[in-house]
Formats: C-alpha cells, sequence, structure tokens
C-alpha cells in the first residue's frame, strides 16, 4: 500500500509523503493498494474488529 498524500486539517496537502510523516486523528489520507490490503488497513486501524 502507499499513502499518495495525506492532509493536516487546516494545513495545506502534502504529496507522497515520507516515513517521517506522522499521521494524527482527523488527518486525511490518499492511500493506493490492493483491496485486500486497504480492507485490512481499515480493520486494523479504523475500528475495533482486531484480528489476533
Amino acid at each position: 500500500m502507499t499513502v499518495i498524500a495525506h492532509s493536516k486539517k487546516g494545513k495545506k496537502q502534502l504529496n507522497n509523503p515520507g516515513p517521517d510523516s506522522i499521521i494524527e486523528t482527523g488527518d486525511t489520507l490518499v492511500i493506493s493498494g490492493e483491496r485486500k490490503d486497504i480492507r485490512n488497513l481499515i480493520k486494523e486501524l479504523l475500528t475495533d474488529e482486531r484480528s489476533d
């Protein structure tokens, strides 16, 4: 999966952010990748349905 862009509320969008970019609650990400990988990202980071 690739993060294409990252924007913080009220700030300019950062295209092609590097590994030092910090993602915080409320940030917007534009991502690209395999459908299954995106589903896993949503499951792991955005819901309480985590597989252990």
